[in-house]
């Protein structure tokens, strides 16, 4: 029997981190739809996967309609939110894979794999991959406290979550989104790394 996968859990700690490489990843998906480095498509099949493996049911369904809108069939989708490699193009499947792998190690990634992914795709494009994964991180870990206290009022308490945690991670980013962002625009200006390998 198949047990259902939990959605994951981010600290405070982690969503300031992922707020920090905002400012760079904003405006990299703001410049890719000017030139068009990599597809609106491709961007969405790479939220979807970073989605799947966190999670998050708000962003699942934001997505799906996104998705939709696009003119991505349901059965893509539905595959995609599954894990399934079925309707993965064969050109994007390192992408995607990456995008998996970075959600599932929340952003400390093996180095290997993200030079493997510049050299596959190149600096520009490979760029905007990481950009739109660490942009649907941010919308996933606010999101998912979020999923879990609407499925609290329903009377789902999801296993491992708490009351505190639901409210206050959305609530804190009044009070830390203009600190991490101005931390990332520094670290931008120094041409500090967008973020961090594992050991």
């Amino acid at each position: 029997m198949e047990t259902k996968k939990l959605p994951k859990v981010y600290s405070i700690g982690e969503y300031y981190t992922a707020l920090v490489r905002l400012s760079r990843s904003i405006r990299k998906l703001i410049l890719n739809r000017k030139q068009h480095v990599i597809s609106q498509d491709f961007v969405e099949r790479l939220m979807l996967a970073v989605t799947e493996v966190n999670g998050c049911a708000i962003c699942a369904y934001g997505h799906t309609q996104m998705a939709l809108s696009q003119g991505f069939t349901q059965e893509e989708i539905s595959a995609f939110l599954s894990g399934s490699d079925a309707y993965v193009k064969p050109e994007e499947m390192k992408a995607i894979l990456f995008a998996q792998h970075y959600a599932d190690t929340k952003g400390m990634v093996d180095k290997r794999a993200h030079l493997e992914i510049i050299s596959t795709y190149g600096e520009k494009a490979a760029g905007v991959i990481l950009a739109a994964i660490q942009m649907m991180m941010i919308g996933n870990i606010v999101g998912l406290p979020i999923s879990a206290f609407q499925r609290r009022l329903n009377g789902k308490k999801d296993p491992g979550s708490h009351l505190i945690h639901e409210l206050g991670l959305p609530l804190a980013t009044l009070f830390i989104i203009i600190p991490a962002l101005i931390q990332g625009n520094i670290q931008s200006l120094f041409q500090q790394p967008l973020f961090g390998y594992a050991d």
